[in-house]
């Protein structure tokens, strides 16, 4: 069994931008930030081709285009987004992941900055 290092949870928070925080956080999130503008913009652009609407294209059998769908847990028990706790989430996990299980993975071509 691989067991997935995280950053003490003030470094993830620190690190992670606003917009996803506030789709994590979900409707009560700050009103200056929109998921239809600020957000799905880049998990289009980065987590989409592999976690969208296709499911012949989709992996992990992980939905991240639908937030309901996006906040559910998956067979393993994991939770791709808990809303209000991004440290428990595991795309925060993955997106810090120095082991190997980074996302969006290299073969992407689409580093988040």
């Amino acid at each position: 069994m691989r067991v997935l290092r995280v950053p003490p949870v003030a470094s993830i928070v620190a690190a992670v931008s606003l917009p996803m925080l506030a789709f994590a956080a979900g409707p009560a999130a700050s009103s200056a930030v929109d998921f239809n503008r600020d957000i799905r913009p880049i998990m289009s652009d980065t987590c989409f081709r592999c976690h969208g609407h296709d499911p012949s294209s989709r992996m992990a059998n992980m939905r991240l285009d639908l937030r309901d769908e996006a906040t559910k847990p998956l067979k393993n028990g994991k939770i791709p987004i808990v809303p209000g706790h991004p440290e428990q989430s595991e795309i925060i996990q993955r997106i810090f992941d120095k082991n190997g299980h980074q996302m969006p993975p290299d073969f992407a071509h689409k580093p988040l900055t």
